[in-house]
């Protein structure tokens, strides 16, 4: 946007090659014009004036006193339209108190000296494009009804932005901040945007993004804060550069956080509350620290470079030169309220160095992710589940009784896609999954995460992953069938090794089916009551001798049966044992 200087004056100075805009009561600019020649022009303007020194060299005692002739009866300096175009103010100069009620342009200037805009209030448009502040620059209380531009802007020294009120935003794209640069207490309540700005060391606290805000494609050579900061709307720093140490938060935004394909490569510390943030495919060369709360984190194809963590946090807490406080979180919109934060993928990420703690990853895709098995897994990290039995008493053959298990999300879509079954709840699909998954590949997914809890001697906590593991094996169809039959029948009388009711089960089956047969099959001639066969039977399954009863003869199906429970009956004792020593393992 472009605002033309609509003031009475337009000529240029008369004296040798300058171009600077000439005095209406004289032929020179105010730098060349005689003090005949200023007084005349100062005792001509009066408060609500319009001025213009383009392309003029403007000392700061002159200015001053054009300053206090527009000061109206309150002391309150009063301005029309303004142009400053390319102009250099030589001096220290305030503006404070100053109430520019046409189009204000300072485009191209430079200050050689301290600057103050305090107080100020713009009613037109406040065009700072490619000016230049070559020492400490500092707008506190400033009060903008337009658009206030900043685009190309160098801050040669340290700036300070305190309880602006920015009523149509702010554009700084392109800027360049070479010192510290400090935005607090202020309220933008249009978009604004930090696209392309280059930071030294850049602070916000406790500002108010109404409208968003955009640091895209930015950098920051130094320390990075953003502290109490709320957003309503997008913020967006994809492909943002962070170089050292990083504080990001505590941050509440109504809408997505989108941080892809940036680089941290400092300390850094992501606080957010927001419905979503997504970080895909971004770089953490040093630690990483993410507070999330209510968050649906989109983590693709991340590099974690050392140890990090991804938790779920109680309160946000934040300190800052205010105090300290707890971020409100009554912006956040009611259906993105979750108990913990969730996790949407981990497709390609590298999870080597990675800890979650008190995490939803219920609907967490794992597929292609790099060292599943090294995640490290603590405090309330859910998984979704199986689901609900279902018993049909008129058809029992349509009744589903799924063991309960935590489950990956992976095997949902495997188990209502390509299975096809109604029974499971179809996940969302992942845009980035080109084919559907195999069983084969959930299978190795399951094994990452059991091998990952093993690591962590958590044996009762990779049982659930074993057992995964093996169902996806069990369908399989790579594996040769006599495997497949082994796996399945290793499912059905034992639930892998898990699930001891089924071995206990299948070992009464065993007792009262060889004790019914061999009552009414293995015996030659006279035959013993049911009572004697079954305590018999319990006999040769805890005895090595073979037992009999007195005056009775076996015949060889009798002597068959008991072979067949010598041998099969350890075997589903073991298995009893087997799964109550998996789930109470240390």
């Amino acid at each position: 946007m472009y605002v033309r200087y609509t003031g009475p004056n337009q000529r240029t100075c008369d004296n040798g090659e300058c171009d600077g805009t000439a005095l209406p009561s004289a032929q020179e600019c105010l730098e060349h014009a005689d003090d005949t020649s200023f007084d005349v022009f100062i005792d001509s303007i009066s408060p609500g004036d319009s001025i213009a020194f383009r392309k003029t060299q403007i000392h700061a005692n002159r200015f001053h006193r054009i300053l206090n002739a527009l000061r109206d009866e309150e002391g309150a300096i009063k301005l029309g339209d303004a142009s400053f175009q390319k102009s250099v103010f030589l001096g220290p100069i305030s503006f404070d108190t100053a109430h520019f009620q046409g189009n204000c342009t300072f485009s191209g200037a430079m200050f050689t000296k301290t600057v103050s805009f305090n107080r100020i209030r713009f009613s037109e448009s406040a065009m700072f494009l490619g000016a230049e502040f070559n020492a400490p620059a500092k707008f506190a209380k400033i009060t903008a009804k337009k658009l206030a531009f900043f685009r190309s802007a160098v801050f040669h020294d340290s700036v300070t932005f305190a309880e602006l009120d920015m009523q149509e935003g702010v554009k700084f794209a392109g800027a360049r901040f070479v010192k510290a640069a400090r935005f607090t207490n202020s309220t933008f309540q249009g978009r604004a945007s930090f696209k392309q700005c280059r930071f030294e060391n850049a602070t916000f606290e406790s500002c108010v993004f109404s409208a968003g805000l955009t640091l895209r494609e930015s950098e920051v050579a130094g320390s990075f804060k953003m502290s109490a900061a709320y957003v309503t709307g997008t913020l967006n720093a994809s492909e943002t550069k962070f170089r050292a140490d990083c504080q990001f938060g505590p941050v509440l935004s109504t809408h997505d956080i989108i941080a892809t394909d940036s680089l941290w490569e400092g300390r850094s510390t992501l606080s957010i509350a927001a419905p979503r943030m997504d970080i895909s495919w971004s770089r953490f060369n040093d630690s990483l620290r993410v507070h999330a709360r209510h968050a649906t984190l989109v983590c693709e194809g991340v590099r974690f470079g050392t140890a990090s963590i991804i938790a779920g946090a109680f309160k946000l807490r934040f300190a800052n030169s205010a105090g300290n406080g707890v971020l409100d979180e009554q912006q956040i919109p009611e259906d993105s309220i979750c108990e913990l934060p969730s996790i949407s993928t981990f497709r390609g990420a590298d999870l080597s160095n990675v800890t979650l703690v008190d995490i939803d990853l219920s609907k967490c895709h794992f597929f292609e992710s790099h060292n599943l098995d090294k995640v490290i897994m603590d405090g309330d990290v859910r998984f979704a589940s199986t689901p609900a039995k279902r018993i049909t008493w008129k058809n029992p053959l349509r009744s589903r009784l799924w063991a309960t298990r935590k489950v990956v999300v992976e095997e949902q879509r495997w188990r209502a896609g390509v299975n096809g079954s109604r029974d499971w709840p179809m996940p969302r699909r992942d845009p980035s999954m080109r084919k559907p998954m195999g069983a084969e590949s959930v299978a190795n997914v399951y094994r990452s995460l059991r091998r990952a809890q093993e690591e962590s001697k958590n044996q009762p906590g990779a049982a659930d992953f074993y057992y995964g593991e093996m169902e996806m094996r069990r369908h399989a169809k790579t594996l040769p069938v006599s495997e497949r039959f082994i796996i399945s029948l290793y499912w059905a009388f034992s639930g892998y090794g898990l699930r001891a009711s089924r071995s206990i089960f299948s070992l009464v089956l065993l007792i009262t089916a060889t004790s019914w047969l061999s009552y009414a099959f293995g015996f030659s001639g006279q035959s013993p009551t049911y009572p004697q066969t079954v305590i018999q039977c319990l006999e040769n399954l805890v005895s090595l001798r073979t037992a009999t009863l007195q005056g009775l003869r076996v015949n060889t199906l009798g002597a068959s049966l008991n072979i067949f429970l010598k041998v099969a009956g350890p075997v589903f004792l073991g298995l009893s044992v087997l799964a109550v020593r998996n789930r109470v393992k240390r």
